[in-house]
């Protein structure tokens, strides 16, 4: 017999009173947008391919150099396409004038570069034109990238009930009302389906360069661009004053390439974006994909990806990349919904259930998935380089995972990375004097659920100076403990471990546990995180 977590909620007064401040959902506001279910119509070809073309866990896709042209192209990719790259100009040119008489679709370089998408009639033609390739010149399958389909409703999630943000997003940040200015000077380009005109960007102008041109298809997700560019900037966005770039790079049934996507990065960093968040994805790995990402790097651009709600195990293409901050989603009570993808390279979570986000043909939904994870991320880098604008691109990511609230098992871990986003210990990471003792969640250990493993509970210092003689007091099934963790540096998580049988967790509802952490002779400057109380369970599942 297996278990499974059952649940998790406030217990405790403050916490409570947290929730009707800031969460009560039987309150309408009459200003608040209508807002419409965030299912959209069923993409049509070739989005439809993203979930069964590779699963992460298996062997890579063939390579050129594999099997060599004569077939048709590999699932995941796109047939009578290949991607070439010439060690030099005249290469580049005296190739194409040499096939100026074969069966060629199209031809398209990305400026700058001596990078070249070529589109023929059939397979034979493919083969003919790599043997043609010079010395150095290299060719490699173009590859299909996908903006991450949209989860169920959080209402409809097999192991819910999680809850979505709505409008409080900004509240739940910790985001003052006057923060207008957030992000002045700092350019985030959104590479998705474009952005569309709608009043949550207030009439701002925001400049477009479409690299699909008569190719962009499709109109069943066509508001994706748009909600993305709606939590980064605008008037629900976490940095409202920056300067969006819209680069349309997927068509509208969400559907791109590893070359558009690559030649969207060139383009971007090339007219002075400083931050790059990419709501899309490629189980294909891409060498012409990687080098564009390697080229915004080494300018100091920061890029960021989603992780993907393909429930899996194993990041899509760009943000299993070295370099690229990897973003997956929580709800309002930090949890990682099922959809979000698992792995070792997931860097931070951010809020990324149900949020109030701007659609097409001015419409708002309630958006959900990493995509909108990501997002939000990026206008917190924004928002970062808004006030410090000569951070690198290694400080701003090694900055967010540093002042990241811990969730779910202690530590970093491949669901939520180094934890959940914290705009407030980003903005006060400099200033000393500051005592955080946090009670970061309860967490059931693997070996707990087949009932030989301890219940943690994670204590977290979030403040700016160590803490020495850390202490929590905890009342679990009507038992009280106290337990001493020691000293806690600075974002330091430290864990409590209490003993149980199984069989006290299998009874219906669960157990109450209540936890508060402190330490004597310490003033705490945020005791509101200080006590965290919960109902938690194991509940037999199907073998």
């Amino acid at each position: 017999m297996g278990f499974r977590l059952i649940g998790i909620g406030g217990l405790v007064a403050l916490i409570a009173m947290a929730w009707l401040l800031f969460f009560d959902r039987g309150v309408e506001d009459p200003t608040a947008p209508e807002v419409r279910s965030a299912m959209v119509p069923e993409r049509a070809a070739p989005g439809s391919v993203f979930h069964g073309f590779q699963s992460p866990d298996e062997p890579g896709l063939p390579t050129a150099r594999e099997d060599g042209w004569e077939r048709a192209a590999p699932p995941g990719s796109y047939e009578n396409e290949m991607i070439l790259r010439f060690p030099g100009g005249d290469d580049r040119r005296r190739f194409l004038s040499e096939i100026a008489g074969l069966d060629i679709r199209e031809i398209e370089i990305i400026p700058g570069t001596n990078i070249v998408r070529v589109r023929y009639g059939n397979a034979a033609t493919g083969a003919r034109l790599r043997n043609l390739l010079p010395p150095g010149a290299g060719a490699e399958y173009n590859q299909l990238v996908l903006s991450p389909s949209l989860p169920p409703p959080v209402e409809e999630v097999e192991s819910g009930p999680f809850y979505g943000f709505g409008e409080n997003l900004l509240r739940w940040l910790g985001i003052p009302d006057d923060h207008d200015d957030w992000g002045r000077g700092v350019t985030v380009a959104v590479l998705d389906t474009g952005i569309v005109r709608h009043p949550a960007f207030g009439g701002a102008f925001i400049p477009t360069v479409d690299m699909l041109g008569d190719r962009a298809a499709g109109f069943s997700y066509h508001g994706h661009g748009t909600a993305v560019a709606s939590l980064v900037g605008g008037q629900y966005g976490v940095a409202p004053a920056a300067n969006l770039l819209a680069l349309r790079v997927l068509d509208g049934d969400g559907a791109g390439s590893s070359f558009h996507l690559a030649q969207g990065i060139y383009e971007a960093v090339n007219r002075g974006a400083r931050v790059i968040p990419m709501a899309l994805g490629t189980y294909g790995e891409s060498s012409v994909l990687r080098e564009a990402v390697e080229y915004a790097l080494d300018r100091d651009v920061i890029l960021l990806a989603a992780a993907g709600n393909e429930g899996v195990q194993g990041l899509p293409y760009p943000a299993a990349y070295e370099g690229v901050i990897a973003v997956t989603a929580i709800d309002a009570e930090r949890r990682r919904p099922p959809f979000a993808n698992v792995a070792p390279q997931v860097d931070i979570a951010a809020p990324g259930v149900g949020i109030l986000a701007a659609w097409e043909n001015e419409d708002y939904i309630e958006f959900s998935g990493t995509s909108a994870a990501v997002a939000v991320a990026g206008g917190a880098v924004a928002a970062l380089l808004g006030f410090e604008p000569t951070l690198s691109s290694t400080e701003v990511a090694a900055i967010l995972r540093g002042n990241a609230d811990d969730t779910g098992a202690p530590g970093p871990d491949p669901e939520t990375g180094a934890g959940v986003i914290n705009l407030n210990r980003i903005f006060s990471r400099n200033e000393s004097g500051i005592h955080d003792l946090a009670l970061a969640g309860f967490h059931l250990s693997p070996g707990a659920r087949e009932g030989n493993g301890p219940l943690q509970v994670v204590v977290q210092n979030r403040g700016t100076e160590p803490v020495r003689d850390v202490r929590v007091e905890v009342v679990f099934d009507g038992d009280s403990h106290q337990i001493d963790i020691g000293a806690l540096d600075v974002n330091e998580v430290g864990v409590a471990e209490i003993d149980f049988a199984s069989e006290r967790l299998m009874v219906p509802g669960g157990v109450e546990i209540v936890a508060r952490t402190f330490a004597p002779r310490v003033e705490d400057n945020r005791p509101e995180n200080n006590v965290l109380g919960a109902r938690i369970g194991l509940a037999p599942t199907e073998e």
